[in-house]
This record gives structure tokens, C-alpha cells and sequence, in this order.
């Protein structure tokens, strides 16, 4: 806020003495605000003060710099108090919907992604699961061929057994088959020499 500047009054008469009247134009500025408790400067000896020399000249040039909007005081009734409330809720109301929205199209996104996710590790283990009953089902089979490899020599082996004893049956059949025709043999050339002899001696 400008004030206009102050100039003392000349006195007439003799000066009193000890004290001098000088004529110092001065100038006062106060902050614009709200209330009557804003600084206020005062700039002695504004017109012969160096420093403000610029702003001499300025002033002897006025210029408008800019002009202040003019403004009309804010007045409500109760009846728009009222409303403004509910529209501050309301919008306050929509800001939090739209929070929630957003919160909400996360989480989906989250349980999609972990969705997606828990395929893939069903996947994996149905996977592992039947390349393990594959090996365990060749295991088996790689087990169960020595046991049908193993029954089957066994089978051969009592087969042959079997064989080794039928034969060796049949060797002691043909021994005594042999033994027997052996014996007739023998017996049938005792007879025939006993007849030779006894021909013998009755040509004799």
C-alpha cells in the first residue's frame, strides 16, 4: 500500500537552538494482506537517497503495469452450505469408488497372473508324474523279463532233468536188456557145446 509522502511544515522564526529542522521527504509501505497487522517499511530521504534514484525516474513515467481483478466476496446461504456439503461428499464418495475400481482391477490382474501360474505348475507336476509311471512301468517290465527268463530256465532245467533221468532209465533198461541177452547168449552156447560134446562121444 503507497502512501503519499510526508513533508514537515516550515516553522517561522528563530530556530531554537540544539535542535535543526530539515525537510526529508519520505515515503512508507505497508505489505497488502488481510488485517491491520502487516509490516510497514519506511524508506527515509526517499527523494535524495541514491539507491532510489531508479525509482525516481520510473515514477516520472507512470506506467500501468497490471490491474487487479476485481473480486465479489464469497456468500452462501445454508441451503447452499448444504448441498456444497453433499457434492463434497459425493465427489469425495466417487474418488473412492474409483480407488476401490482400481484396486479391485489389480487384485484381478494378481489372481489372473497366479492363475495362470498354478497351470503351468499342474502342468509340470501331471507332467513328472506320468514320466515317473512311464520309468516305473519300464522298471517293471525290465524287472519282470529277468523273472520270466529266470521261470523259463528253470522250466528247461527240470526239463532236463527230466530228460537226464528218463535216459538214464533207459541206459539201465538197455544194461539189463544187454545183461539179459548176455545171459541167454552164453546159455544158448552152453547148450550148443554141450550138445557138440555129447554128439561127440557118441560118434566116438
Amino acid at each position: 500500500m503507497l502512501f503519499p509522502t510526508l513533508r514537515s511544515a516550515p516553522v517561522a522564526g528563530p530556530t531554537p537552538r540544539g535542535l535543526v529542522r530539515i525537510d526529508i521527504i519520505s515515503r512508507i509501505y505497508r505489505l497488502t494482506g488481510h488485517g491491520h497487522n502487516m509490516p510497514t517499511f519506511i524508506i527515509p530521504a526517499f527523494d535524495t537517497h541514491p539507491p532510489t534514484a531508479g525509482t525516481r525516474n520510473i515514477e516520472t513515467q507512470p506506467t500501468i503495469v497490471a490491474c487487479l481483478e476485481p473480486k465479489l466476496p464469497t456468500r452462501s446461504t445454508e441451503l447452499e452450505k448444504s448441498y456444497q456439503e453433499r457434492l463434497d461428499k459425493y465427489i469425495q464418495a466417487q474418488v473412492e469408488v474409483e480407488r476401490l475400481r482400481t484396486e479391485l482391477r489389480d487384485v484381478q490382474e494378481q489372481v489372473q497372473t497366479l492363475s495362470q501360474h498354478n497351470e503351468m505348475l499342474e502342468n509340470q507336476v501331471n507332467g513328472a508324474i506320468e514320466s515317473v509311471g512311464k520309468d516305473v512301468n519300464e522298471l517293471g517290465q525290465m524287472v519282470a523279463k529277468p523273472k520270466k527268463e529266470l521261470a523259463r530256465a528253470k522250466a528247461e532245467v527240470q526239463h532236463a532233468k527230466k530228460g537226464r533221468d528218463r535216459a538214464v532209465e533207459e541206459k539201465a533198461d538197455m544194461r539189463e536188456l544187454l545183461e539179459e541177452e548176455e545171459g541167454r547168449g552164453s546159455q544158448r552156447l552152453r547148450t550148443q557145446a554141450f550138445f557138440i560134446l555129447k554128439r561127440g562121444r557118441g560118434e566116438g
